[in-house]
Protein backbone atom coordinates (compact mmCIF):
# COMPACT_ATOMS: atom_id res chain seq x y z
CA UNK A 1 0.00 0.00 0.00
CA UNK A 2 1.21 3.57 -0.92
CA UNK A 3 2.22 5.77 1.91
CA UNK A 4 1.06 9.21 1.78
CA UNK A 5 3.69 11.51 1.23
CA UNK A 6 4.85 13.68 4.23
CA UNK A 7 3.86 17.07 2.86
CA UNK A 8 -0.23 15.36 2.12
CA UNK A 9 0.14 13.99 5.62
CA UNK A 10 0.63 17.42 7.00
CA UNK A 11 -2.12 18.94 4.66
CA UNK A 12 -4.27 15.94 6.34
CA UNK A 13 -3.29 17.28 9.81
CA UNK A 14 -4.07 20.45 9.16
CA UNK A 15 -7.30 19.72 7.56
CA UNK A 16 -8.25 17.69 10.72
CA UNK A 17 -7.72 20.43 13.28
CA UNK A 18 -9.35 22.99 11.13
CA UNK A 19 -12.49 20.81 11.10
CA UNK A 20 -12.43 19.75 14.77
CA UNK A 21 -12.73 23.95 15.23
CA UNK A 22 -15.20 23.97 13.60
CA UNK A 23 -17.20 21.62 15.24
CA UNK A 24 -16.44 23.08 18.64
CA UNK A 25 -18.09 26.39 16.94
CA UNK A 26 -21.14 24.86 17.25
CA UNK A 27 -20.36 24.37 21.15
CA UNK A 28 -17.98 26.93 22.49
CA UNK A 29 -19.34 30.24 22.88
CA UNK A 30 -19.42 32.89 19.74
CA UNK A 31 -16.78 35.58 20.98
CA UNK A 32 -18.61 38.46 19.30
CA UNK A 33 -22.23 36.87 19.96
CA UNK A 34 -23.61 40.11 22.55
CA UNK A 35 -25.81 41.32 19.43
CA UNK A 36 -27.28 38.12 18.75
CA UNK A 37 -28.35 38.27 22.11
CA UNK A 38 -29.95 41.57 22.40
CA UNK A 39 -31.45 40.74 19.38
CA UNK A 40 -33.08 37.20 21.02
CA UNK A 41 -33.74 39.10 24.03
CA UNK A 42 -36.87 40.83 22.58
CA UNK A 43 -38.30 37.40 21.47
CA UNK A 44 -41.60 35.88 23.36
CA UNK A 45 -40.47 32.93 25.64
CA UNK A 46 -41.78 29.18 24.04
CA UNK A 47 -40.83 26.52 26.50
CA UNK A 48 -37.98 24.53 27.20
CA UNK A 49 -37.06 23.70 23.44
CA UNK A 50 -37.86 27.37 22.07
CA UNK A 51 -35.61 28.37 24.99
CA UNK A 52 -32.64 25.89 23.44
CA UNK A 53 -32.75 26.43 20.75
CA UNK A 54 -33.09 30.34 21.40
CA UNK A 55 -29.47 29.73 23.42
CA UNK A 56 -27.60 27.36 20.99
CA UNK A 57 -28.62 29.92 17.81
CA UNK A 58 -27.53 33.17 20.03
CA UNK A 59 -24.39 32.22 21.93
CA UNK A 60 -22.91 29.47 19.81
CA UNK A 61 -21.44 28.88 16.51
CA UNK A 62 -19.14 31.50 14.70
CA UNK A 63 -21.95 33.52 13.24
CA UNK A 64 -21.03 37.16 14.58
CA UNK A 65 -17.23 36.04 14.60
CA UNK A 66 -16.71 34.36 11.24
CA UNK A 67 -17.79 37.88 9.13
CA UNK A 68 -15.57 39.93 11.48
CA UNK A 69 -12.53 37.92 11.18
CA UNK A 70 -13.34 37.54 7.23
CA UNK A 71 -13.55 41.16 6.95
CA UNK A 72 -10.32 41.85 9.21
CA UNK A 73 -8.41 39.16 7.11
CA UNK A 74 -8.94 40.87 4.33
CA UNK A 75 -8.73 44.38 5.45
CA UNK A 76 -5.29 43.49 6.69
CA UNK A 77 -4.39 42.57 3.04
CA UNK A 78 -5.32 45.70 1.88
CA UNK A 79 -8.45 43.85 -0.19
CA UNK A 80 -12.11 44.41 0.67
CA UNK A 81 -14.75 41.89 1.90
CA UNK A 82 -17.81 43.34 0.09
CA UNK A 83 -18.17 44.35 -3.32
CA UNK A 84 -20.17 47.76 -2.37
CA UNK A 85 -16.60 48.91 -0.52
CA UNK A 86 -12.57 49.44 -2.01
CA UNK A 87 -9.91 50.63 0.19
CA UNK A 88 -7.71 53.43 -0.59
CA UNK A 89 -4.72 54.66 1.02
CA UNK A 90 -4.11 55.47 4.89
CA UNK A 91 -6.94 52.95 5.59
CA UNK A 92 -9.47 54.91 3.69
CA UNK A 93 -12.55 53.27 2.84
CA UNK A 94 -14.74 54.58 -0.18
CA UNK A 95 -18.22 53.27 -1.49
CA UNK A 96 -17.78 51.09 -4.31
CA UNK A 97 -21.40 50.88 -5.10
CA UNK A 98 -23.48 52.38 -7.55
CA UNK A 99 -20.77 53.47 -10.01
CA UNK A 100 -19.57 56.26 -7.67
CA UNK A 101 -16.33 55.49 -8.53
CA UNK A 102 -16.47 55.33 -12.44
CA UNK A 103 -18.32 58.56 -11.92
CA UNK A 104 -16.08 60.72 -10.00
CA UNK A 105 -13.58 59.80 -12.45
CA UNK A 106 -15.05 60.85 -15.78
CA UNK A 107 -15.47 56.67 -16.89
CA UNK A 108 -19.41 56.66 -17.29
CA UNK A 109 -20.60 60.05 -18.96
CA UNK A 110 -25.15 59.37 -19.02
CA UNK A 111 -26.14 62.65 -21.05
CA UNK A 112 -29.51 61.71 -21.36
CA UNK A 113 -30.04 61.17 -17.59
CA UNK A 114 -27.97 64.03 -16.68
CA UNK A 115 -29.85 66.64 -19.06
CA UNK A 116 -33.31 64.72 -17.80
CA UNK A 117 -32.65 66.06 -13.99
CA UNK A 118 -31.64 69.59 -15.71
CA UNK A 119 -35.03 69.55 -17.27
CA UNK A 120 -36.75 68.28 -14.07
CA UNK A 121 -35.37 71.11 -12.36
CA UNK A 122 -36.28 73.65 -14.41
CA UNK A 123 -39.78 72.77 -14.37
CA UNK A 124 -39.41 72.13 -10.73
CA UNK A 125 -38.37 75.78 -10.65
CA UNK A 126 -41.50 77.30 -12.77
CA UNK A 127 -44.03 75.75 -10.47
CA UNK A 128 -42.38 76.99 -7.64
CA UNK A 129 -42.15 80.24 -8.69
CA UNK A 130 -46.02 80.04 -9.51
CA UNK A 131 -46.67 79.63 -5.74
CA UNK A 132 -44.14 82.36 -4.73
CA UNK A 133 -41.45 79.92 -3.85
CA UNK A 134 -37.41 79.98 -4.66
CA UNK A 135 -35.33 76.79 -5.57
CA UNK A 136 -31.68 76.32 -4.53
CA UNK A 137 -30.00 73.51 -6.22
CA UNK A 138 -26.75 72.14 -4.76
CA UNK A 139 -25.58 68.01 -5.20
CA UNK A 140 -23.00 67.06 -1.83
CA UNK A 141 -19.87 65.46 -3.90
CA UNK A 142 -19.48 61.53 -3.69
CA UNK A 143 -16.21 61.25 -1.29
CA UNK A 144 -14.08 60.15 -4.87
CA UNK A 145 -14.66 63.76 -5.83
CA UNK A 146 -13.31 65.49 -2.78
CA UNK A 147 -11.33 63.07 -0.65
CA UNK A 148 -8.91 62.81 -2.75
CA UNK A 149 -5.38 62.81 -1.21
CA UNK A 150 -5.93 58.76 -0.04
CA UNK A 151 -7.53 57.58 -3.58
CA UNK A 152 -5.93 54.63 -4.79
CA UNK A 153 -3.99 55.26 -8.00
CA UNK A 154 -6.41 55.29 -10.72
CA UNK A 155 -7.10 56.73 -14.26
CA UNK A 156 -6.57 60.43 -14.27
CA UNK A 157 -9.88 62.12 -14.35
CA UNK A 158 -11.18 62.21 -17.69
CA UNK A 159 -12.23 65.85 -19.01
CA UNK A 160 -15.99 65.24 -19.18
CA UNK A 161 -17.48 64.64 -15.63
CA UNK A 162 -21.19 64.40 -15.19
CA UNK A 163 -20.85 66.55 -12.37
CA UNK A 164 -19.55 69.26 -14.68
CA UNK A 165 -22.15 68.18 -17.56
CA UNK A 166 -25.17 69.00 -14.85
CA UNK A 167 -24.12 72.27 -13.74
CA UNK A 168 -23.27 73.45 -17.15
CA UNK A 169 -27.10 72.99 -18.04
CA UNK A 170 -28.77 74.13 -14.60
CA UNK A 171 -26.59 77.60 -15.77
CA UNK A 172 -27.71 77.41 -19.02
CA UNK A 173 -31.57 77.56 -17.90
CA UNK A 174 -30.82 80.65 -14.97
CA UNK A 175 -31.44 77.69 -11.78
CA UNK A 176 -29.56 78.72 -8.48
CA UNK A 177 -27.15 76.31 -8.26
CA UNK A 178 -24.41 75.83 -5.38
CA UNK A 179 -21.23 74.19 -6.80
CA UNK A 180 -20.04 72.42 -3.86
CA UNK A 181 -17.38 70.45 -5.33
CA UNK A 182 -15.41 73.41 -6.13
CA UNK A 183 -16.33 75.19 -2.74
CA UNK A 184 -14.41 72.17 -1.16
CA UNK A 185 -12.00 71.66 -3.43
CA UNK A 186 -10.68 74.90 -2.83
CA UNK A 187 -11.01 74.14 0.73
CA UNK A 188 -8.04 71.51 0.05
CA UNK A 189 -8.53 69.15 2.89
CA UNK A 190 -11.27 66.72 1.85
CA UNK A 191 -10.52 64.11 4.69
CA UNK A 192 -11.73 66.96 7.24
CA UNK A 193 -14.90 67.62 5.41
CA UNK A 194 -15.70 63.43 4.81
CA UNK A 195 -15.38 60.49 6.49
CA UNK A 196 -12.51 57.33 6.45
CA UNK A 197 -15.20 54.56 6.95
CA UNK A 198 -18.25 56.13 6.15
CA UNK A 199 -19.90 56.97 2.73
CA UNK A 200 -21.09 60.65 4.35
CA UNK A 201 -19.53 63.96 4.75
CA UNK A 202 -18.79 64.92 8.39
CA UNK A 203 -20.57 67.50 10.35
CA UNK A 204 -18.38 70.05 9.29
CA UNK A 205 -18.69 69.20 5.69
CA UNK A 206 -22.37 69.45 6.20
CA UNK A 207 -22.36 72.67 8.16
CA UNK A 208 -20.52 74.33 5.05
CA UNK A 209 -22.54 72.88 2.51
CA UNK A 210 -25.52 74.50 4.37
CA UNK A 211 -23.81 77.78 4.52
CA UNK A 212 -23.22 78.13 1.26
CA UNK A 213 -26.99 77.02 0.52
CA UNK A 214 -28.42 79.57 2.45
CA UNK A 215 -26.11 82.16 1.27
CA UNK A 216 -27.28 81.12 -2.08
CA UNK A 217 -31.05 81.34 -1.11
CA UNK A 218 -30.56 84.84 0.04
CA UNK A 219 -30.51 84.22 3.82
CA UNK A 220 -27.13 85.08 5.18
CA UNK A 221 -28.86 85.16 8.15
CA UNK A 222 -29.88 81.67 8.77
CA UNK A 223 -25.90 80.26 8.41
CA UNK A 224 -24.65 79.18 11.00
CA UNK A 225 -21.09 79.36 13.28
CA UNK A 226 -18.96 76.44 12.41
CA UNK A 227 -17.86 76.82 16.35
CA UNK A 228 -21.53 77.14 17.91
CA UNK A 229 -22.66 74.26 16.18
CA UNK A 230 -19.66 71.73 16.64
CA UNK A 231 -18.19 70.14 19.31
CA UNK A 232 -14.43 69.12 19.23
CA UNK A 233 -13.09 66.48 16.90
CA UNK A 234 -13.11 63.13 19.20
CA UNK A 235 -13.05 59.28 17.71
CA UNK A 236 -15.87 57.25 16.55
CA UNK A 237 -16.73 53.97 15.27
CA UNK A 238 -19.57 53.78 13.90
CA UNK A 239 -19.49 53.75 9.92
CA UNK A 240 -22.03 52.33 7.00
CA UNK A 241 -18.54 51.44 5.01
CA UNK A 242 -17.13 49.82 7.96
CA UNK A 243 -19.97 48.19 8.89
CA UNK A 244 -20.14 46.47 5.37
CA UNK A 245 -16.71 44.57 5.95
CA UNK A 246 -18.00 43.23 9.25
CA UNK A 247 -15.59 45.81 10.90
CA UNK A 248 -18.29 47.97 13.01
CA UNK A 249 -16.68 48.69 16.46
CA UNK A 250 -13.30 47.93 15.21
CA UNK A 251 -12.27 50.60 12.53
CA UNK A 252 -12.36 54.24 13.73
CA UNK A 253 -12.59 57.57 12.40
CA UNK A 254 -13.01 61.21 13.84
CA UNK A 255 -15.82 63.54 13.77
CA UNK A 256 -17.14 66.77 15.53
CA UNK A 257 -20.49 65.60 17.23
CA UNK A 258 -23.22 68.19 15.43
CA UNK A 259 -24.60 69.90 18.81
CA UNK A 260 -28.83 70.26 19.11
CA UNK A 261 -30.07 73.53 18.43
CA UNK A 262 -31.15 75.60 21.45
CA UNK A 263 -34.52 75.75 20.75
CA UNK A 264 -35.17 72.48 19.45
CA UNK A 265 -37.97 72.31 21.72
CA UNK A 266 -39.90 74.83 20.33
CA UNK A 267 -40.59 72.89 16.94
CA UNK A 268 -43.13 70.91 16.64
CA UNK A 269 -44.09 67.75 14.40
CA UNK A 270 -46.30 68.31 12.02
CA UNK A 271 -47.74 65.49 9.71
CA UNK A 272 -48.00 67.15 6.44
CA UNK A 273 -45.21 65.43 4.19
CA UNK A 274 -46.20 61.96 3.78
CA UNK A 275 -43.72 58.96 3.28
CA UNK A 276 -43.21 56.56 1.15
CA UNK A 277 -43.18 52.93 1.17
CA UNK A 278 -40.42 52.83 -1.35
CA UNK A 279 -37.79 54.05 0.79
CA UNK A 280 -38.71 52.95 4.51
CA UNK A 281 -35.95 54.24 6.42
CA UNK A 282 -35.74 57.68 5.10
CA UNK A 283 -38.98 59.18 6.41
CA UNK A 284 -39.82 62.45 5.82
CA UNK A 285 -40.38 64.78 8.46
CA UNK A 286 -41.90 68.32 9.16
CA UNK A 287 -41.72 70.47 12.10
CA UNK A 288 -43.49 73.97 12.42
CA UNK A 289 -42.55 76.36 15.26
CA UNK A 290 -45.78 78.59 16.97
CA UNK A 291 -44.80 82.06 17.08
CA UNK A 292 -42.25 82.36 15.07
CA UNK A 293 -42.63 85.57 13.57
CA UNK A 294 -41.98 85.12 9.80
CA UNK A 295 -43.93 83.31 7.36
CA UNK A 296 -40.85 81.16 5.68
CA UNK A 297 -41.11 77.60 4.93
CA UNK A 298 -37.78 75.60 4.25
CA UNK A 299 -38.48 72.37 2.09
CA UNK A 300 -35.29 70.05 1.29
CA UNK A 301 -35.44 67.27 -0.78
CA UNK A 302 -32.41 65.17 -0.69
CA UNK A 303 -31.06 62.12 0.89
CA UNK A 304 -29.08 60.65 3.76
CA UNK A 305 -26.62 63.60 2.72
CA UNK A 306 -29.30 65.94 4.80
CA UNK A 307 -31.78 64.19 6.45
CA UNK A 308 -30.59 64.25 9.74
CA UNK A 309 -27.34 66.38 9.11
CA UNK A 310 -29.30 69.34 8.49
CA UNK A 311 -32.15 69.24 11.11
CA UNK A 312 -30.42 71.20 14.01
CA UNK A 313 -29.12 73.59 11.61
CA UNK A 314 -32.79 74.33 9.93
CA UNK A 315 -33.78 74.40 13.74
CA UNK A 316 -31.84 76.98 14.27
CA UNK A 317 -33.53 79.61 11.35
CA UNK A 318 -36.00 81.48 12.40
CA UNK A 319 -38.54 79.79 9.63
CA UNK A 320 -42.11 78.86 10.75
CA UNK A 321 -41.61 75.51 9.08
CA UNK A 322 -39.02 73.30 7.93
CA UNK A 323 -39.70 69.98 6.17
CA UNK A 324 -37.39 67.16 4.64
CA UNK A 325 -38.62 64.29 2.00
CA UNK A 326 -36.46 61.95 -0.06
CA UNK A 327 -36.24 62.98 -3.98
CA UNK A 328 -36.77 58.71 -4.64
CA UNK A 329 -34.50 59.04 -7.76
CA UNK A 330 -36.79 62.27 -9.40
CA UNK A 331 -39.80 60.39 -8.41
CA UNK A 332 -40.97 62.17 -5.26
CA UNK A 333 -44.50 63.08 -5.04
CA UNK A 334 -45.28 66.37 -5.58
CA UNK A 335 -47.99 66.80 -4.04
CA UNK A 336 -46.60 66.90 -1.06
CA UNK A 337 -44.10 69.98 -2.06
CA UNK A 338 -47.70 71.77 -2.76
CA UNK A 339 -49.34 70.90 0.48
CA UNK A 340 -46.35 71.69 2.26
CA UNK A 341 -46.33 75.46 0.56
CA UNK A 342 -42.78 76.35 0.61
CA UNK A 343 -40.77 79.87 0.22
CA UNK A 344 -37.45 77.64 -0.33
CA UNK A 345 -37.09 74.17 -1.52
CA UNK A 346 -33.48 73.06 -1.27
CA UNK A 347 -33.06 70.36 -4.27
CA UNK A 348 -30.28 68.30 -2.62
CA UNK A 349 -29.10 65.04 -3.98
CA UNK A 350 -25.81 63.28 -3.92
CA UNK A 351 -23.74 63.71 -7.04
CA UNK A 352 -24.44 59.35 -7.69
CA UNK A 353 -28.45 59.99 -7.67
CA UNK A 354 -28.09 63.33 -9.61
CA UNK A 355 -29.61 62.09 -12.59
CA UNK A 356 -32.85 60.76 -13.94
CA UNK A 357 -33.85 57.64 -15.42
CA UNK A 358 -35.72 57.66 -18.29
CA UNK A 359 -38.94 56.65 -16.62
CA UNK A 360 -38.99 58.84 -13.48
CA UNK A 361 -40.75 61.90 -13.20
CA UNK A 362 -41.87 63.49 -10.24
CA UNK A 363 -46.14 62.08 -9.74
CA UNK A 364 -48.24 65.92 -9.88
CA UNK A 365 -44.84 67.84 -11.48
CA UNK A 366 -45.99 68.95 -14.84
CA UNK A 367 -43.97 68.15 -18.10
CA UNK A 368 -42.68 70.73 -21.05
Amino acid sequence: MAMLLPERRHSGVIASVLLVLLMLGALVPDPLSSARQAKHSALPDGGILSSAVRYMDTVTGYAEFAPFLHGLINYELGTSSSPKVYLGRNNHLYYGAERAAEQSAGLIYRVPEVIRFAELSAVLSHELRRQGADLVITVPPNAQSIAIEDLPKLPKVRPRLEYDLLFNELRKRGLATVDLKSHFLAIGDGNSLYRKIDTHWTNRGAVIAFNLAMSRAGHSDWKVDLDQVLGPVRTVHAGDLARMLGLQGFLTDENSDLLPAANAREWQPSQILHSSNARPVFDSYSFERKGAGTTDRILVIGDSFTQHFWLPLLQRTDAAMIGWMHHLGCNFDFADVERFKPTLVILAPTERYARCPSQNWPPGLPRR
